[in-house]
């Protein structure tokens, strides 16, 4: 079974959420490379996802916009991080928690689910 986390997060860590975690000493496969030039978003924003490793565990990281206007939702014109992993695995859990600490130390901030506060 999947699991994830939303986070918003400021727009120079929207386009380059991977370089905290490289920082840590965290292996990063961002898709496409880096060496691949891909168009930004209508917001300006280029957005990419990646797999984090460590050892044999792995989570994905998906960087996008939240909706444009007109849309009414909160997640309006924010940038957002999604922390994904398969939740049967612990120690795939682990490091998203990891993964989150260190977006979060850099300016993200962890979006709570409906229903929850």
């Amino acid at each position: 079974m999947n699991h994830g986390t939303l986070y918003s997060c400021p727009r120079s860590l929207a386009e380059s959420w991977w370089v905290p975690l490289e920082e840590v000493g965290l292996d990063v496969e961002l898709t496409p490379p880096l060496a691949v030039s891909i168009p930004p978003e209508r917001d300006g924003v280029t957005y990419r996802k990646g797999v984090v490793r460590h050892g044999d565990v792995w989570v994905e990281i998906s960087a996008c916009p939240g909706p444009y206007s007109p849309s009414g939702s909160p997640l309006r014109g924010q940038h957002l991080l999604h922390i994904g992993f398969t939740k049967a695995v612990e120690k795939n859990a682990s490091l998203a928690r990891l993964a989150a600490q260190v977006l979060c130390d850099a300016g993200a901030s962890e979006i709570p689910k409906p229903g929850r506060t």
